[in-house]
């Protein structure tokens, strides 16, 4: 069975392979019937999807969620519902009602070359009825042989191959303007189209990306390129399109820009549980807040480096004890045993400031800088470290939890060997 999708909108031509790759959701075999329609062979997915007409729905939805203006019909030969749609007709479900349904279409659905319209029109012969009726060797001398074929192609008296459409490997996009535009909104809407493309190839592959890039053409100048690094892979439509938006909205355009580009950089097989090769749109897994999905926003907006996290790490002097992180922010741990965290326990990290001083002040100074006035009340035990001897870093210090006439709490240490005072954090 085979279902015929006819595109009546010229501007609609132009994304016809895109419609393809999506088509590709509902059956492996997809062919391109140019220049305004497309091919299906859906028997095999007949009863995955519950029948024909759930399978026209499907499609239905898609193409109307596009904008399209199109008709759709099925019958047993790929040639019949081409030349069933390209009238409007109806489904044909049997191989032995195709001559009946086929005999009263116009021959311009035939889209033979205009003499051999001519050449029928003046036998008087107007339908595809018409030919069926004159005898077979006179009709394939007069018109020619490859004509009569294709009668006997539509009416299933002849096997019909047909080249299957194979989707890009290659999973970049560009966008032409018309004129050029500096408009954000115009460049994201853009944008937002060939996300959508590269989203169908990658759900027909079972793939998705980590790396992307936008490469902002320009008429006499270099293309701006900015690349994005995902936190995960992902492969929905929302993950892929929010960091580049973030990303256009930061970026600098040194001319207006003639075309923009997409790229998708290396690949990695589908995540078991994917909403994937039959998921739905809309799917509330595609649209999660996700720490994942803040993190790709915040860098699509400040760059990856300006979105960082922080590892304990195996140390003891304070300011030492601190692993800044830009990759790999939501790796869990493992299981094995983290030093990072003994020291951390050893160390009773509960009982240190958040805010560190990016380096120690004398106490004086640091507490005319956070205006704490008057004297200072010190804890009752300190916490001592000495640590460092083996890289030339040597600490030898006595850590206290002071608190200042308005209540304001420092940590502060004495020096051991100089006995000097310094300001090394503040508590909230």
């Amino acid at each position: 069975m085979w279902v015929a999708v006819r595109l009546a909108d010229p501007e609609a031509r132009q994304d016809l392979e895109p419609l393809a790759v999506w088509c590709d959701r509902i059956t492996p075999l997809v062919c391109l019937a140019p220049p305004d329609s497309l091919l299906l062979e859906v028997r095999g997915s007949l009863e995955l999807f519950g029948g024909l007409q759930a399978v026209e729905r499907k499609l239905a939805t898609e193409i109307a969620s596009r904008r399209f203006s199109f008709h759709l019909c099925a019958a047993p030969t790929p040639l019949g519902a081409l030349w069933l749609a390209r009238q409007q007709g109806a489904n044909v479900l049997e191989t032995r009602a195709l001559a009946g349904s086929l005999g009263p279409l116009p021959l311009s659905v035939t889209q033979w070359p205009e003499n051999i319209l001519t050449l029928l029109n003046e036998m008087g012969v107007r339908s595809i009825g018409d030919c069926l009726r004159l005898p077979r060797d006179g009709f394939a001398r007069r018109v020619g042989p490859r004509y009569l074929q294709d009668l006997d192609r539509a009416l299933a008296r002849r096997p019909d191959p047909r080249v299957a459409f194979e989707k890009p490997r290659n999973f970049s996009s560009r966008f032409d303007f018309p004129v050029e535009t500096d408009d954000r909104e115009v460049l994201g809407a853009a944008l937002g189209k060939m996300v959508e493309g590269l989203v169908d190839r990658l759900r027909g592959r079972q793939v998705q990306a980590r790396q992307l890039a936008i490469v902002l053409h320009h008429s006499n100048r270099p293309p701006t390129v900015s690349g994005l690094d995902l936190t995960e892979a992902v492969h929905e439509a929302d993950r892929l399109l929010d960091p580049l938006l973030a990303r256009l909205e930061s970026l600098v355009l040194p001319a207006p820009v003639i075309a923009v580009g997409l790229q998708l950089g290396a690949l990695s097989p589908m995540r078991p549980g994917s909403p994937a090769l039959f998921g739905e749109r809309g799917q509330p897994a595609g649209r999660s807040v996700s720490k994942a999905g803040l993190i790709e926003r915040l860098r699509g907006r400040f760059g990856v480096e300006g979105v960082c996290g922080f590892k304990i790490a195996a140390e003891h002097r304070p300011e030492l004890g601190w692993t800044r992180l830009t990759g790999r922010l939501l790796e869990t741990s493992s299981g094995k045993k983290d030093p990072g965290r003994q020291v951390a326990k050893e160390r009773k990290l509960a009982d240190r400031p958040l805010w560190m001083l990016p380096s120690p002040l004398p106490l004086a100074q640091g507490a005319a800088r956070f205006r704490c006035r008057g004297p200072l009340r010190m804890g009752p035990e300190p916490e001592r470290i000495e640590s460092g001897w083996w890289d030339g870093g040597d600490v030898r210090r006595d850590y206290f939890t002071a608190s200042a006439s308005r209540g304001e709490k420092l940590w502060v240490y004495q020096d051991r060997v100089t006995r000097e005072w310094f300001l090394h954090g503040l508590f909230g």
